[in-house]
């Protein structure tokens, strides 16, 4: 059955997370401006109605609330807000609104906030930690994995993103910091302008100062006014990878930058001073660096003020075979259970990076349509042994082991047959969550 609903909106944003809703059986009619001069029974076929909060503007005229209210009758109105602030939610329930939704958010947490809302819970009613933890799985569901040590890292990415400080990611190579500094970006308050980003380990030392902080004409033979990375992502964010990398000349440009936001060309006295957020990432111990007086103790403390650590791969054994079913999508393979097993028996030093580069090599050296054992074995890092721990927890968890193979991973016929829905259950409090579009 369908439940009809309506919308006021002019933000792209809300208008198409809400049309997302006919997923979930609710029919919504959208509209750019309020209602004029209406009956007020227009509104008693809809459920509930979403009013976007740049049409009330209560900072500025709270009577305009009011009339607004009055124009709907008893339909209850939910208030959709890009603006994060508890006050203006408590304010506007008591004035007679039944409830305040914050964006960004995703289409499965706005419907469930609503079905709360409209059942009389108030979100201080709510699991305050079960809402952090759906919030983030939904926001970041491009980052696969459904592991306790994951949906910890996204509940920090979604408290950390909404700020303007420097955030720091560390992890071993190929766990997908930079991929994972992309979302950080879209669910940032600068999500609408640049981001730009720059592996300091690829850049040559004679070249690092003039490619982040530019250059000016005459400076050097051939030089050019040329902007630099800072220069050119203001307003915006800035992700330098590999920063262990920057040389201790390097080191002092960046700090001046994320001291005071101001940094200069080569060849130039002059200042200019860029309004960017400073994204970092590093795959070796940067405190270590600072003890060897490798890295600047003062830049570290700048840069490292929220810092999340990226986990590896062998401490979220049990997100292999989503990962996996992902890969086998795109090769149109399958993959036997003796498989998976191996594969999650297996430390993987390199993380992701070297289990899809598994995937596929295994998947040009198998005969038929699914990837067997033999094809996995012969693709593994000889230096490195399944860990005698993890083979004793496979054989002490061959159910959970049998449920998350069938969930996961089937042959492409199988696959077809199995027909999924765009909808599947999480794992997080029976949440209907959208087909996660991968970050790796």
């Amino acid at each position: 059955m369908m439940t009809c609903a309506c919308l006021f909106s002019r933000s792209k944003e809300i208008v198409e997370v809400c049309k997302k809703l006919g997923d979930f059986h609710v029919q919504l009619k959208i509209y750019d401006a309020l209602p004029g001069l209406v009956r007020v029974d227009f509104f008693k076929d809809f459920s509930f109605i979403f009013l976007d909060a740049e049409f009330l503007d209560y900072e500025t005229d709270s009577d305009k609330v009011d009339k607004t209210l009055v124009s709907f009758g008893e339909t209850p109105v939910i208030v959709l807000s890009k603006k994060s602030s508890v006050y203006l939610g408590i304010e506007y329930c008591r004035k007679g609104f039944r409830g305040f939704i914050e964006f960004p958010c995703s289409v499965s947490f706005l419907f469930r906030r609503t079905q709360k809302i409209l059942q009389g819970i108030c979100p201080e009613d709510c699991d305050e930690d079960e809402t952090d933890l759906c919030r983030a799985v939904n926001s970041f569901d491009s980052f696969l994995g459904e592991s306790e040590v994951v949906k910890r890292m996204k509940v920090d990415l979604l408290r950390f993103a909404a700020t303007e400080f420097p955030l720091f990611l560390y992890g071993e190579t190929g766990t997908g910091k930079n991929l994972l500094a992309s979302a950080i970006w879209k669910h940032s308050l600068r999500k609408e302008k640049q981001f730009l980003w720059e592996n300091l380990g690829a850049i040559p030392e004679n070249l690092a100062s003039s490619t982040l902080f530019g250059t000016t004409a005459g400076s050097y033979t051939d030089a050019r006014n040329y902007p630099g990375l800072f220069e050119a992502a203001d307003h915006g964010t800035v992700f330098l990878d590999e920063i262990e990398s920057a040389s201790l000349d390097v080191q002092k440009g960046l700090l001046c930058i994320s001291e005071k936001m101001e940094c200069k060309r080569v060849g130039t006295h002059k200042t200019y001073k860029p309004d960017v957020r400073i994204i970092s990432a590093c795959n070796v111990n940067l405190r270590q660096l600072v003890e060897e007086k490798k890295f600047r103790e003062d830049l570290f403390y700048r840069l490292t003020i929220l810092p999340v650590r990226v986990p590896t791969l062998r401490e979220r054994l049990s997100d292999i075979p989503i990962l996996v079913d992902f890969f086998l999508k795109k090769l149109n393979k399958g993959i036997s259970q003796n498989a998976i097993e191996m594969l999650m028996s297996y430390t993987w030093p390199g993380n992701v990076r070297e289990l899809y580069s598994c995937i596929r090599r295994a998947s040009v050296l198998c005969d038929g349509s699914k990837i067997e054992m033999s094809d996995i074995r012969s693709n593994l890092n000889k230096d490195y042994e399944p860990s005698p721990e993890l083979c004793r927890g496979l054989e002490a968890r061959p159910a959970a082991l049998e449920k998350t193979f069938s969930m996961y991973v089937a042959s492409p016929s199988e696959r077809a047959a199995r027909a999924r829905t765009p909808f599947q259950k999480s794992s997080i409090s029976g949440l209907p969550v959208t087909e996660k579009k991968p970050i790796f």
